[in-house]
């Protein structure tokens, strides 16, 4: 009786756990991902920074 409750909160705070990380995980490949967009297509970093500074 006292060993089940201690294994369903254990596997959720694993569950909590692993959301966490891909969440990270994620946010660090979309970073990633948008750096190297950015170096290899300088010209559309450009125009950006053109628009932004016309507005």
């Amino acid at each position: 009786m006292i060993k089940l409750p201690l294994i369903l909160s254990n596997e959720l705070i694993l569950i909590k756990a692993l959301i966490f990380i891909v969440f990270i995980l994620k946010e660090k490949i979309v970073n990633s991902v948008n750096e190297l967009l950015g170096l290899s297509d300088p010209k559309a970093v450009q125009a950006d920074q053109v628009s932004d500074n016309a507005a």
